[in-house]
């Protein structure tokens, strides 16, 4: 009868441990597939932005090369510079520009 409730304490014991251990098991899933839920939702942003990289790129790139094109403004209205074209230098322009 001894051996009989020793055995019976025993298997309830490795039951216990078992459940223990499935619990456990259950909860590492849990985490993983969290985690991948995440992994998945980056890998999307990070495709979306390759794309929109893509785009950006192609909509920017142009046929002409960066040294046929006009030079930005010297000056511009509000500018602390005094880097200007005077009068004398407009009048010459528009006397070329007649000329061809």
């Amino acid at each position: 009868l001894q051996l009989n409730s020793k055995v019976k304490k025993t298997s309830q014991e490795i039951i216990d441990k078992l459940q223990c251990g499935q619990d456990e098991v259950m909860m590492a899933m849990d985490a993983m597939q969290y985690q991948d839920i995440h992994r998945q939702k980056i890998e999307r942003v990070i495709n979306v932005m390759r794309a929109l990289s893509r785009y950006m790129s192609s909509l920017f790139e142009g046929r002409i090369d960066d040294k046929k094109r006009v030079s930005s403004a010297v000056h511009i209205e509000g500018d602390s510079t005094t880097d200007i074209v005077s009068n004398d230098d407009i009048e010459a322009l528009i006397a070329s520009l007649g000329q061809k």
